[in-house]
């Protein structure tokens, strides 16, 4: 088997990757080669018998060469050849003949090579085959490839990947796949190489020389290749310099043939083809050539930005077209597809002098989409059945003509009205929809209008336009006509002249009822630009006099009369039939379809120093005005602006090379008012009144003012709002009011604030469109944002209610993190922030003033699901918490205050025999009050302040949007109730607080602030006399303090605590008697003697207080004396009855310095207390009540105490009890008895206490009973025994008696 395999090893030869340029000979390779590999390498040709002698061999793989030539019989010798790779070659011919001698082939790879077509019979002497991959990127499936797909369905060939390149139309398709009546060599000729070098423009000197190639795939015999100038035959000619060299057929598959200028002359210049010709048709290539002098000029660099892009211009040399893509709009914004995008370039150039001449940029597209879809439109062919559904799509887009900034849109829509008016005849509805597109362009910008009449008479267009159409519609058979728009009128009759007795039309419109009434017409009415809602109208009788309007609530604009002999002259006598006659009145509410763009100095306008100031009024008979009348006509027009140098004028359309003008001839002035001018004409033409508004401003729609009554009452709620704001972010630090309820009360009152100055100072800025936009959406944001803190207060007093006391068992968890207050503001302020936003993202139009609403708010269909239907809601889920909470207040009247959060240590001591207790029974002490406010009081100041608001949003939307009388009496309650929440929002909040009125007191006078620094000055250090335990009370400490357990300020560091605290020590030391040694008390120094005048020595107050309390680090220090402790016997009774001594008093003020400078009597922004007479008196009857419960409780204490243990069994006992500890207690040792001092304290241990502030308890008592400190208005609890020693437990700030 081994021997076997190394044969076949030997029988496989690879040669591939080693660069070989030729075939090696046959010899060179072994007789029984089976497999031969000469892939990759360099081969270009093969050449007959290359492979001769190698008649074992079953594969040849000569893929990826540069193969280009196949000799015939280069195969030959191959018998048993039964798989052949020739692909990724450049082979371009091949025949019948190369493939001789492969009679035993089975599978043929020809891909990725040249060949476009192949040869009839190439594989006829094939007869093996099976498997024939033939695929190129030129193949080209035409009339020359038919034999093939004939021949692989008749031998049953597999063709493997084979796809069309050529023709277009069946690129792709698998030949297997082909019909035969697919191939086809008809016209157009298409190529799959076509090649001309150099290819692009060629800019040369005088006197150069320029070769050309051309180079095309080869797909008929009767191919030719010709070369052209600017579309004339070249030929070669030495004389001129053209050399042409005959077209030669490279590898059977491409046809080439060059071109050589020689000595290049100006003449030269143009553009030159390489033609291919042949039955089927022809191709070209071209490329442009620039001759230039030797000193060529330039045009300088320039940017033009037009309505098709902004397009920068390069310096370009003189006589050369300059070319410029044409800008890529972004993606999907292109509503037609256009040229292909090679060919979308713009043009521009520049003349032999050097200066940019004519340009072109018709290839690109409009930058603006409403300018390509007008375009798209005017491309649209109209026909009966879509002209009445276009016109109605082109009225959509003039929806929008306010924002119209390019001409051409004001001319694509002049041009489609004149395509409309072809059909109007036949359709009336498009008659009435002309009117309204036309009257949409009104809105237009001037300058725009301008430009569009300038460039292609845009605006006179649809004048006449509007004429015509109301002729034809009288043409049809009807006797009148009439259609109206916002800005447009048009009245048309038929109209004998024996019958015709004069005539009298009126233009009026009509005004809203809901706010004018029949007063004066305000500034707003005499607006050109009125709202849409109000359209022009005529009304017209057969008379010669003016009648009045029947209709209420109109205001006139114009009115034309025509006498009776207006038709007299048009009569001719002795016909049969007396002809009906066409009168046409159109009005505009404005001039501004007729801008002056010549030279009109001589005209009306006098240069456009006059301006229209009135309606223009159109009086036509059978479409021509009438000249020379016998009668005049009186026109009446309504100025809308005020003005000097008044002339009466009319539009001649022939103006100006017809682009119209104003002339005075035949009209003047009769008469004239505040508001109205007659004029009278002795021609029919369009009428309208000229002034001149530099001297004197037109009318400047003043906005409509609000009733006094209301803006005093708005102001005096804002000052209450701002008092109340101002002295709740003042005094923050002295206000007694949790955190959770200081962020929502300000906030509250400052969206309320908000509401009322957007309200008072913009609500009826009508004029400014944006202005009025602003102030409806600070008006939907703050009036939301109001409810919903109403909403987010509400909830936080239900939640205080209603919450659960913390059990001991979850003391060892930790705690939950700190929610954020940032939530509140996501809720108050970040939801009607989304809404507004929404709204206004959808349609910006949806704020301000709209229609039937004068006033800045939002339009009706939005603002009832973004902002009634919302606020509905919140207002009741209100309700709901409202009553939720007054359910929960009449079950559990006891649940009055709200309290701070219990600390570690309350909990702890409270956690013996149940839950601590969140709410206060009755009166509790004012150092646990987290808000003065009780439960009641909050609920009732959010609850009337969102009626209160609500209802004077209602009376204040009531007063804007009614009538003047029903606007009176809600303005009234408006000011009632802005006065009753401003007084009731300023009583409940500042002045019914006691601490507030305390501080507006000190801010006030003198006598306030002296009282406020008598009752919160920190105490000084107390002096106490020799020989006497009880100290004299400071003077500013009194029942007066509203802080219990008052410390020594904390500023007071060092020594001076020290000396105070070893002073009371040091005294109950001196009654104490000292133990015997055998008594089992630990050894230690005697106490520290006293001088004379009753104070200590140097050394007693650090050994005093390192006796007494033991810092933190020191509780887990080793004692040397702990082998001496007895084991814990406490009683369990014992602990049950202290335990709830302890809870019962837990909150009293705290034993320790460092409670009570966490209590009193500075505070961090919303844990302060009142500091009142009031809370004084209520902490010194807590005070009393607990001394005399403490005291007999002390009694029964002592009288079952135990013998006395020695100080660090104290120790141990008070460390036992460390986890207990809390803040307003004490507990006193269950052994009574006291401990004795330990020895001299060592100087790190000195070193510490000075370093750092420590608390020390200050339960001392002597032989005379309870020793009360000044400073300290907690209730001392005392327990002596009979030796009346004093014992420090281990305790954290704590001394137990």
């Amino acid at each position: 088997m081994d021997e076997e395999s190394n044969a076949k090893l030997e029988r496989k030869v690879v040669c591939s990757n080693i660069e070989l340029r030729q075939v090696l000979p046959p010899d060179s390779f072994p007789n029984g080669t089976v497999t031969l590999i000469l892939s990759n390498n360099k081969i270009e040709e093969l050449k007959n018998g290359s492979f001769i002698g190698l008649t074992a061999l079953e594969r040849l793989d000569i893929r990826n060469n540069a193969i280009s030539h196949i000799e015939p019989g280069a195969f030959l010798g191959l018998p048993a050849l039964k798989r052949l790779d020739l692909s990724k070659n450049k082979i371009g011919c091949l025949n019948m003949d190369i493939f001789k001698g492969l009679v035993s082939l089975v599978k043929l790879n020809l891909s990725g090579n040249l060949f476009s077509s192949l040869s009839p019979g190439t594989f006829d002497s094939l007869v093996s085959l099976k498997m024939l991959e033939f695929h190129t990127q030129f193949l080209l499936c035409d009339c020359n490839l038919l034999w093939l797909v004939l021949w692989i369905k008749e031998r049953g060939v597999t063709v493997k990947d084979t796809r069309c390149s050529y023709p277009r139309s069946l690129q792709g398709q698998l030949v297997t796949s082909l019909k035969p009546q697919l191939l086809t060599c008809d016209a157009p000729l298409e190529l799959p190489s076509f090649q001309l070098t150099p290819s692009q423009r060629q800019v040369v000197f005088r006197g150069d020389s320029l070769p050309f190639q051309c180079l095309a795939s080869y797909v008929d015999e009767d191919m030719q290749v010709l070369w052209y100038q600017d579309g004339r035959m070249v030929e070669h000619n030495a004389t001129l310099g053209f050399f042409i060299e005959e077209s030669m057929v490279q590898n059977c598959s491409l046809i080439s043939s060059a071109l050589t200028i020689a000595n290049i002359q100006p003449s030269s210049s143009g553009n030159w083809e390489c033609r291919v010709r042949t039955s089927r048709g022809n191709n070209t290539r071209a490329v442009h050539i620039v001759v230039l002098e030797s000193s060529a000029k330039y045009c300088p660099a320039d940017r033009v930005s037009n309505n098709k892009g902004d397009f920068r211009w390069p310096r370009t040399m003189a006589g050369i077209t300059a070319y410029l893509p044409c800008h890529r709009l972004a993606s999907g914004a292109a509503l037609y597809s256009g040229s292909p995008v090679e060919e979308r370039r713009a043009w521009r150039k520049c003349d032999r002098a050097g200066l940019w001449a004519e340009d072109d940029y018709s290839r690109c597209q409009y930058q603006k989409d409403v300018t390509r879809v007008l375009h798209i439109i005017n491309q649209m062919p109209l026909n009966l059945t879509n002209a009445v559904t276009t016109a109605r799509q082109l009225l959509v887009y003039t929806e929008e003509a306010a924002n119209f900034s390019d001409k051409m849109d004001v001319i694509f829509v002049a041009q489609m009205i004149e395509k409309f008016g072809k059909f109007a005849e036949k359709y009336k509805e498009l008659g009435d929809v002309m009117v309204d597109i036309s009257s949409n362009l009104m809105l237009a910008d001037d300058r725009v209008l301008w430009m569009a009449q300038r460039e292609a008479r845009a605006c006179s267009r649809i004048v006449e336009c509007l004429q015509r159409m109301a002729s034809q519609r009288l043409a049809s058979g009807a006797q009148g006509y009439s259609t109206n728009s916002h800005s447009i009128a048009l009245e048309a009759h038929a109209i004998k002249a024996s019958s015709f007795n004069g005539m009298t039309c009126t233009l009026f419109q009509k005004v809203l009822p809901e706010r004018r009434g029949p007063r004066e017409l305000s500034a707003r009415d005499r607006d050109p630009d009125a709202s849409r809602d109000r359209q022009l109208s005529f009304k017209c009788n057969v008379t010669s006099t003016p009648s009045a309007l029947p209709l209420k609530n109109t205001v006139v604009e114009a009115t034309v009369q025509l006498p009776p002999s207006l038709l007299t002259r048009l009569s001719a006598p002795g016909q049969s039939e007396e002809p009906v006659h066409r009168l046409q009145l159109l009005a505009f509410r404005n001039g501004r379809l007729f801008p002056t763009t010549g030279n009109s100095s001589l005209l009306a306008d006098q240069g456009k120093r006059r301006s229209v100031v009135t309606p223009v009024i159109l009086v036509t008979v059978d479409g021509q005005p009438l000249q020379a009348l016998r009668s005049p006509v009186n026109v009446t027009l309504r100025r809308f602006a005020r003005g000097g140098d008044v002339v009466a004028a009319t539009w001649d359309f022939a103006l100006l090379g017809g682009q119209g003008g104003w002339e005075t001839g035949d009209c003047h002035i009769v008469s004239s008012d505040d508001n109205f001018t007659s004029i009278s004409c002795d021609s029919l033409g369009n009428y309208a009144l000229l002034m001149d508004l530099s001297e004197i401003e037109p009318y400047s729609p003043s906005t409509d003012l609000l009733h006094p009554v209301v803006y005093a009452s708005a102001t005096i709620l804002l000052l209450c709002l701002l008092s109340v704001i101002i002295s709740y972010i003042y005094h923050h630090k002295s206000i007694l009011i949790s955190r959770k309820c200081w962020h929502m009360l300000v906030n509250l009152c400052l969206h309320i604030f908000l509401t009322c100055l957007a309200f008072v100072g913009g609500v009826t800025q009508t004029r400014h469109a944006s202005v009025c936009q602003a102030v409806g959406i600070v008006l939907h944001y703050s009036s939301m944002a109001t409810v919903l803190w109403v909403g987010v207060t509400a909830r936080n007093i239900y939640k205080q209610v209603t919450r659960k006391a913390k059990r001991f068992e979850d003391l060892d968890e930790p705690p939950p993190p700190p929610r954020p207050m940032l939530r509140f503001y996501l809720i108050g302020g970040g939801i009607p922030i989304i809404v507004c936003g929404i709204t206004a993202a959808a349609n910006i139009k949806n704020y301000g003033s709209q229609i039937n609403a004068p006033y800045c708010w939002m339009a009706w269909e939005p603002s009832l699901g973004a902002f009634y239907g919302p606020v509905g809601f919140i207002i009741f889920v209100d309700c709901m918490y409202f009553l939720c909470i007054l359910l929960q207040l009449s079950r559990h009247p006891e649940r009055r205050h709200e309290l701070k959060e219990p600390t570690e240590e309350q909990l702890h001591l409270a956690g013996g025999a149940g839950a601590h207790d969140p709410f206060s029974q009755g009166d509790a002490p004012p150092s646990e009050l987290e808000n003065e406010h009780t439960f009641p009081a909050q609920l009732l100041g959010v609850a009337l302040a969102l009626l209160l608001s609500a209802g004077l949003w209602v009376c204040g939307a009531l007063a804007v949007s009614r009538g003047p009388l029903l606007g009176l009496l809600f303005s009234c309650l408006f000011g009632a109730l802005a006065l009753g929440l401003g007084a009731f929002l300023i009583a409940h909040h500042c002045a019914n607080r006691e601490d507030v009125r305390r501080l507006w007191a000190s801010a006030c006078c003198r006598r306030g602030r002296d009282y406020s620094q008598q009752v919160n000055a920190p105490p000084a250090p107390p002096v106490f006399a020799a020989g006497n335990g009880e100290g004299p009370k400071h003077p500013g400490s009194s029942a007066e303090s509203s802080c219990t357990n008052r410390s020594t300020s904390s500023s007071l560091r060092g020594p001076a605590q020290g000396s105070k605290l070893t002073n009371l020590q040091a005294e109950a030391a001196q009654r104490e008697p000292r133990p015997a040694p055998g008594d089992g008390a630990a050894p230690g120094p005697a106490p520290a003697p006293f001088a004379p005048d009753g104070s200590v020595t140097e050394q007693s107050p650090d050994s005093e207080a390192q006796m007494h309390v033991a810092p933190v680090e020191a509780q887990a220090r080793p004692n040397g004396n702990a082998a001496g402790r007895p084991q814990k016997s406490r009683a369990r009774a014992h602990r049950a009855s202290r335990l709830a001594v302890l809870r019962e008093y837990a909150y009293d003020a705290s034993t320790s310095v460092e409670g009570s400078e966490q209590n009193c009597p500075v505070r961090g922004r919303h844990d302060g207390h009142p500091r009142g007479r009031r809370a004084a008196h209520l902490a010194h009857r807590g005070r009393q009540r607990s001394q005399n419960q403490l005291e007999a409780s002390s009694d029964v204490s002592t009288a079952q105490s135990q013998p006395s243990l020695n100080a660090d069994e104290g120790r141990e006992s008070g460390g036992g009890s460390n986890s207990s500890r809390s803040e307003g207690g004490l507990e006193a040792d269950e052994e009574g008895v006291s401990s004795t001092s330990k020895g001299s304290s060592k100087e790190p241990a000195n070193a510490e206490l000075e370093g750092q502030p420590k608390s020390y308890g200050l339960n001392l008592a002597n032989q005379n009973g309870l020793l009360k400190d000044s400073v300290q208005n907690a209730a001392l609890l005392i327990n002596p025994d009979r030796n009346g020693n004093i014992k420090t437990g281990l305790w954290k700030h704590e001394t137990t008696v």
